[in-house]
């Protein structure tokens, strides 16, 4: 979800009443799709030609080398650094970065190579988790997030490949229990699982993203209570807005109330002149 929307989201929902659960909620505010705007000539016209520039040199194969490797296939590339080093925990999160910026990118601009080169990782990332699900005791490698993807016009559709991020998230954390969701610091999945239910409908993965759902954190938050402090920013804001995208979808009250309480304290209360919510993020 693009953060103009996601913003867009958290306000429509701190507008808006309490509704029956099951009842989708009418946005107040919605972003109008990035295809009806063409940047002209200009300063941002430059930083997006950079951008695309960097979007169609960087090498698939290095972005799919972790994933390869984690499924048991055969990989040449070179790593690349940092995130996606091979020894760093968070390998795989820029692949899923990367996905997202080819999405954005390609509905901002219509260049045809950036949705080439989405279908093709889409596709290769695929060949990963069939290799995976052959090697599922081992539980080696990340998810992709394939989320965003799906959802922007144009992109890739690989239904299939939905349907095996589904059994992968919720296979794994199901084998110890709704506590080993939090071991797993797989908390954040709640949003990832609230939008593949918006694109496939399928109630299973509705009932993955309210098993998703961080009470601990955000019980208070519903009780109009602030017990924000010392937590990592960034961690927790997915949480909210995967509670926002349910309420949204749902018309949870309890999600509504999350992400309500949320935003007020937040934008009232916890937010630094230039905008932002914390320190040393």
């Amino acid at each position: 979800m693009p953060l103009p929307f996601r913003i867009a989201v958290l306000a429509g929902v701190a507008a808006a009443g309490g509704l029956p659960a099951q009842q989708p909620v009418p946005l107040r505010a919605v972003c109008f799709p990035l295809a009806q705007v063409r940047l002209l000539a200009g300063e941002l016209k430059t930083e997006q030609d950079a951008m695309l520039g960097y979007l169609l040199r960087e090498d698939p194969d290095r972005l799919l080398h972790n994933f390869r490797i984690n499924a048991g296939l055969p990989s040449t590339a070179k790593p690349l650094p940092g995130w996606e080093a091979p020894d760093c925990e968070l390998r795989g999160h820029y692949a899923g970065h990367f996905l997202s910026a080819l999405a954005l990118m390609y509905e901002s601009t219509g260049e045809a190579a950036l949705r080439e080169r989405g279908s093709l990782l889409v596709h290769e990332l695929g060949k990963c988790q069939q290799a995976l699900v052959v090697h599922a005791a081992q539980g080696r490698g990340r998810a992709a997030r394939p989320a965003r993807a799906l959802r922007q016009p144009g992109g890739a559709r690989d239904r299939g490949g939905v349907r095996g991020f589904r059994r992968h998230v919720h296979g794994g954390p199901r084998r110890g229990g709704d506590a080993a969701h939090a071991a797993h610091g797989v908390r954040r999945h709640a949003g990832v699982s609230a939008d593949l239910f918006a694109v496939t409908k399928d109630d299973k993965h509705l009932a993955l993203a309210r098993r998703f759902t961080h009470r601990k954190v955000l019980e208070p938050l519903a009780e109009g209570r602030d017990e924000l402090k010392g937590l990592h920013a960034n961690t927790q804001i997915p949480k909210v807005i995967a509670q926002a995208r349910l309420f949204e979808l749902t018309g949870e009250p309890w999600a509504g109330k999350v992400a309500r309480f949320f935003w007020q304290t937040v934008t009232e209360r916890r937010c630094y002149a230039t905008g932002g919510t914390s320190s040393y993020e």
